[in-house]
């Protein structure tokens, strides 16, 4: 009779053990995910990098960057150039916008800050606050960016082309970039014609 008292005793002993380690495991678990969540990235912004003038740095998480042409943007990955915002008309005669609509053409460089190959993110456009069709009118006149690898150390230059209405000022014009591995810490970049 002892003996099954010992055996149970222990038993009981081990169970209660192993629940004061899974009480440990999960609470360290939980404060190490708590404290990598709010840890974000940090953007930088250049007004008027291209023509060498006025620097702005903004540290915050998330955030949204808004930039204008001549502007140099630094997230995690790419140093991104604004080059410039533009009406633009497709020389192919076939490739026209359709009836009401005009296209707007965003020139970038993306100079890869990082050490390996990463991926340029997605871009979403919006005039007035309404959704945007991208187009791949003249693909073989200007160099596109969408998705492109780029090597550690190297860059890219190449444009965005939209379809947005034809009254539309390029003033009303916004273009969201985020970047290829997206997440809810991750900063949206918005570029603005003028």
């Amino acid at each position: 009779m002892k003996k099954g008292f010992g055996f149970a005793l222990g038993c009981g002993f081990g169970v209660i053990v192993f629940f004061i380690i899974i009480a440990v495991i999960s609470s360290a678990a939980s404060s190490s995910s708590s404290s990598s969540s709010s840890s974000g990235s940090t953007a930088t912004v250049e007004s008027g990098a291209v023509s060498g003038t006025n620097e702005e740095t903004v540290e915050e998480t998330p955030q949204v960057i808004t930039a204008k042409p001549g502007d140099k943007v630094n997230d995690e990955h790419f140093e991104i150039y604004y080059l410039s915002c533009s009406e633009y008309t497709a020389s192919n005669q076939f490739s026209q916008p359709a009836e009401g609509k005009k296209y707007v053409k965003f020139d970038f460089t993306f100079k890869n800050i990082s050490d390996t190959d990463t991926t340029i993110g997605g871009f979403e456009c919006y005039c007035n606050n309404a959704k945007c069709e991208s187009s791949y009118v003249d693909s073989t006149n200007v160099p596109r960016l969408s998705y492109d690898s780029v090597s550690g150390g190297r860059e890219t230059s190449g444009s965005v082309i939209y379809e947005v209405p034809q009254d539309a000022a390029l003033s009303s014009v916004e273009l969201e970039y985020s970047g290829f591995f997206d997440n809810k810490t991750a900063d949206k970049i918005i570029f603005v014609g003028e």
